[in-house]
């Protein structure tokens, strides 16, 4: 927002401060360093929320791996459905990649058994997944 269009004019936008806003900012100089370190500190929190979101991630997915069972002779593939889930976006970057009809799709497995406990773990934790043959 312009300087000329605030309601207070060319003053601190912090509750209480009376003193003018410094360059393009709302707030005086001493405020904008205090908003400056209150935004920075949510970026590293949502930073650290990101990283363990990743980590439950990288374990939901070793769990199906250790639940592959007997090979069926069918190449088979996941699909993970919305595509822009936070687990479709770290599938993405784990080498998975968009889907023919939506979603995210998984590399192909070499058997269908393979997929369909990629599947049964995701759904158990509450993501939409299917079995695509190949």
């Amino acid at each position: 927002m312009k300087p000329w269009n605030r309601p207070n004019g060319n003053r601190c936008a912090w509750e209480g401060c009376d003193r003018s806003a410094v360059g393009k900012s709302k707030y005086c100089a001493t405020h904008r360093q205090a908003a400056r370190a209150a935004f920075m500190a949510k970026v590293r929190e949502a930073n650290e929320e990101r990283r363990a979101r990743e980590e439950e991630f990288e374990h939901l997915l070793g769990e199906a791996e250790q639940r592959a069972g007997s090979p069926l002779a069918e190449l088979a593939a996941v699909v993970v459905k919305p595509g822009t889930c936070a687990l479709a976006r770290y599938l993405k970057s784990d080498g998975w990649h968009k889907g023919e009809c939506g979603g995210v799709e998984s590399p192909p497995f070499p058997t269908r058994s393979k997929a369909e406990a990629y599947r049964q773990v995701l759904t158990r934790y509450g993501y939409r997944a299917e079995v695509r043959p190949l």
